[in-house]
């Protein structure tokens, strides 16, 4: 998973490009084509799908970028996160909108309640508020559980067994 991430990051657009274009099915236009016009339109669909999937591409290396310098802080000042990424605070809240806007999407996409990140966020003025929403697991509490069943066990084989006894 590292390596993904450090070739995607790292990765320029024509790599991508030539990565979609092994991969992709063949795209066909919707639309007739114009047969008086000597114009060839069939390479159309496949330019505009390409060109959506390297915008796709472009915002995801910066949602990667945002999501890891989110994970850091409990709370951020914008101004800080844009001097962090050399973009401008209202670039920054371009892309905190998108990243949010993403996590939203998928979310809905999903069928658990679960997000599809393990950060969530919200902006308040000029300060970001982060909280984690990965879970914790309480080892304590399941482990004294067993414990408590473990000792309930104990005493009803013990009081079977000096029943037993009796006999």
């Amino acid at each position: 998973r590292q390596v993904i991430y450090f070739n995607f990051k790292f990765s320029d657009e024509k790599q991508f490009e030539e990565m979609f274009s092994f991969a992709c099915p063949k795209f066909l236009s919707p639309v007739s084509p114009n047969f008086e016009q000597r114009l060839n339109f069939n390479k159309e669909a496949y330019r505009q799908q390409i060109n959506l999937f390297l915008t796709e591409v472009k915002e995801q290396r910066i949602l990667t970028e945002i999501r890891s310098y989110l994970k850091l802080y409990a709370t951020l000042p914008i101004s800080k996160l844009a001097a962090f990424m050399k973009k401008s605070e209202d670039e920054v809240r371009t892309y905190l909108m998108c990243f949010k806007h993403k996590m939203c999407t998928a979310k809905a996409a999903r069928s658990s309640s679960q997000l599809s990140t393990d950060v969530d966020f919200y902006v308040d003025g000029d300060m970001i508020h982060i909280a984690e929403t990965k879970v914790t697991r309480h080892f304590g509490d399941y482990f004294i559980r067993q414990i408590h069943k473990f000792e309930e066990m104990a005493h009803q084989y013990h009081a079977e067994a000096r029943r037993l006894r009796a006999l």
